[in-house]
């Protein structure tokens, strides 16, 4: 009878951890550190720009949409530092797509991303 009821709660057990609600897991950072060094992406060469064009605009982070704003460096560094921002711009399952309503951005451009979180979010 133990050997039963041991066997159940088990099941049971396994049941209910198979069955739990998962989060997407973002993305990680593919880029090497060799490369990102090499092309030395910064806020004000490089993000700055790409933000200005494509998220910072009179629709959508300009006026904080989303609850937050892209109009500095900090708040631009804050936003890619929170764990959904590489998913987001890489339209991956599970992660709302920014820009919303918009073309995926180009690999170019998400690599520049990637790469400046890669060397820690250089502003100059």
């Amino acid at each position: 009878m133990k050997k039963i009821l041991l066997i159940a709660v088990s099941a049971a057990f396994l049941l209910m951890y198979s069955c739990k609600d998962e989060k997407p897991t973002p993305s990680t950072n593919n880029q090497s550190q060799e490369l990102c060094d090499s092309i030395a992406i910064t806020y004000n060469g490089h993000i700055k720009a790409i933000v200005d064009m494509s998220c910072n605009t009179s629709s959508c982070h300009a006026v904080s949409a989303g609850g937050f704003k892209l109009g500095t460096y900090a708040e631009v560094k804050a936003a890619a530092e929170k764990a959904n921002f590489l998913g987001a711009i890489k339209h991956e399952n599970g992660f709302e797509a920014m820009p919303r309503n918009g073309a995926k951005l180009s690999d170019d451009v998400i690599q520049q991303f990637e790469c400046w979180e890669k060397t820690s979010f250089p502003e100059m």
